[in-house]
C-alpha cells in the first residue's frame, strides 16, 4: 500500500506540473554523490526537514492544501547482495 501511494504522489506531482501556474507550485531536483554509510543520515536529516517543515507553515485554517514530496533514491546500480534490490 506504501508502494501504491507513492505512485499515486507521483502521478499527482506529473498533474502539477502540466496543470499548475510555477508561481504555486516548486519542483527541484539534485544529484549528489553519496557514500552508502550516509545514507541512514541523509534519511534522518530530511525526515527532520520534513518536521521543521511542518512545523513552520502548517496552520489550522488555511485556504490551500499542499504536498510536499522529497525523493532519495539511488540513481546506480544497488546488487541484491547489498540489500538493495527487491525480490523478483
Amino acid at each position: 500500500s506504501i508502494q501504491k501511494a507513492l505512485v499515486q504522489d507521483l502521478e499527482l506531482i506529473e498533474k502539477s506540473i502540466t496543470q499548475t501556474k510555477p508561481q504555486f507550485r516548486d519542483h527541484t531536483s539534485m544529484t549528489v554523490v553519496v557514500n552508502k554509510k550516509s545514507i541512514a543520515k541523509a534519511k534522518e536529516m530530511i525526515r527532520l526537514f520534513q518536521d521543521r517543515f511542518a512545523d513552520e507553515t502548517e496552520v489550522n485554517e488555511g485556504d490551500e492544501v499542499y504536498k510536499l514530496s522529497i525523493s532519495f533514491f539511488p540513481l546506480t546500480q544497488i546488487s541484491k547482495k547489498h540489500g538493495g534490490a527487491f525480490d523478483e
